[in-house]
């Protein structure tokens, strides 16, 4: 930050206003000003396909821009206001004049170029860093790829490929369908197999004690460090190449089957394990999960309706159930059962609607992960007019996410058709 008076900066330059998401310049702009944050705040940002991607936010006294001042090249970046923005703006002449005729002025200026500079080497070396991350830090890794919940993550980001391919497997790319009785019962995908030795780079092995009956048993976790990331669908479903992490994410206890996500596994109240122990001869009885390093597509989703199930026993909040309901319905869209994915989408719908009308006091920025999934949901399900009315909701300019912000705009441009459409065919 630099400490100037509005004396000093009043002598370096021309004051500009912007209105909040007004932007200051787009990236390769030939355009030579750097900028002082007067009053307001400012976001640079990098354009990636139709999202974007935020380098910085910036604050009062924070400056930005200067490598065109300095370099005259055409800016490496975008810049856009996130309020009532006042800057200083100091072009090359500006500067120099600084620089010969107030030394206190440019040493401050040098002081925090070299300081911006001595953070950018610093974390240029850590990034340049090669090693082999821990077991624990590939643990905490994971969970930039957990689904929607309690969990710290984005909401719904539970990692998905399609792509998958491997020897032994033709259509291993595609996850498949679950025990429950039904057509999806006869899916052939069902029956494709996740071979744990043809993944074993991407993971490793951990020996976990069940709380619930105390039985010691080994499972797998996942390196997310060598994890490629390909995408992010419009329902926060995180794509990457050769690997479905989904497949990971849950855990089962071989001998009283309680189930749960892996970060909530062994977080579990004493109250909640004494009703999933009351309950185990009804879980054994229903259900049929496989176990050891092969398992089938359907044995994976079998898995994912036993958490449902423990959630339900013990009355789990309505955002994990709405996450539970969506990683299921990305199972079945991935095996293209379309009637599995309205159930699914309809069940993710109620108790993400729930918690978002519920929300009290949830942090601003988790309450629109919610408000865009429930409009999502709605979209998936043909309820247009409802999933506006949410896009709308979740667009939160002042304190929510800039990436959310813009998928609900863009979700709401390509619904005013969609909507007119309908309202035709009703009429």
């Amino acid at each position: 930050m630099l400490f100037l008076s509005i004396k000093q900066l009043a002598k370096l330059g021309r004051l500009v206003k912007f209105a909040p998401y007004d932007v200051i310049y787009h990236d390769g702009d030939q355009t030579y000003e750097m900028f002082i944050i007067l009053t307001g705040s400012v976001e640079i940002y990098m354009e990636k396909g139709s999202k974007p991607v935020v380098i910085a936010r910036l604050k009062q006294g924070d400056f930005f821009g200067e490598m065109s001042v300095l370099e005259e090249m055409p800016r490496s970046g975008n810049a856009r206001a996130l309020d009532d923005t006042i800057l200083v703006a100091i072009n090359r002449s500006n500067f120099e004049k600084v620089i010969h005729n107030d030394s206190e002025l440019a040493w401050k200026i040098m002081k925090a170029l070299s300081a911006r500079i001595r953070t950018l080497n610093r974390e240029l070396a850590l990034l340049s860093q090669e090693r082999t991350p821990s077991e624990e830090e590939d643990a905490a890794a994971d969970n930039a790829v957990e689904i929607p919940s309690d969990h710290e993550a984005p909401a719904g980001t539970s990692a998905g490929a399609d792509e998958a391919k491997a020897p032994a497997a033709e259509a291993r790319e595609t996850p498949a369908s679950t025990r429950v009785s039904g057509p999806e019962e006869q899916n052939p995908l069902a029956a494709v197999i996740i071979d744990d030795d043809y993944y074993s780079s991407k993971l490793f092995s951990k020996e976990v004690t069940c709380p619930v009956c105390q039985e010691v048993f080994r499972t797998k976790m996942v390196r997310s460090s060598r994890l490629v990331r390909l995408g992010i669908d419009s329902d926060f479903r995180t794509r990457y190449q050769d690997f479905e992490p989904l497949w990971y994410a849950v855990w089962v206890c071989p001998v009283c089957y309680y189930a749960n996500y892996r970060t909530d596994f062994l977080n579990l109240p004493d109250i909640n394990r004494r009703v999933l122990k009351n309950f185990k001869d009804k879980r054994q009885k229903n259900y049929n999960p496989g176990f050891g390093s092969q398992r089938t597509l359907r044995d994976i989703i079998e898995g994912y309706r036993l958490v449902l199930d423990c959630a339900e026993s013990i009355k789990e909040k309505d955002e994990k159930m709405g996450s539970l309901w969506l990683n299921l319905a990305w199972l079945y869209e991935d095996i293209g059962d379309e009637a599995k994915v309205t159930e699914a989408a309809e069940k993710a719908r109620y108790y993400l609607e729930n918690c978002y009308l519920g929300s009290g006091n949830m942090n601003p920025e988790r309450l629109q992960k919610i408000g865009y999934l429930t409009g999502e949901m709605y979209r998936k399900l043909g309820e247009y007019a409802k999933a506006r009315d949410f896009f709308y909701r979740s667009l939160n300019r002042r304190t929510g996410n800039p990436s959310i912000n813009t998928l609900a705009e863009d979700q709401l441009q390509s619904l005013k058709e969609l909507i007119a459409q309908q309202e035709a065919k009703d009429s």
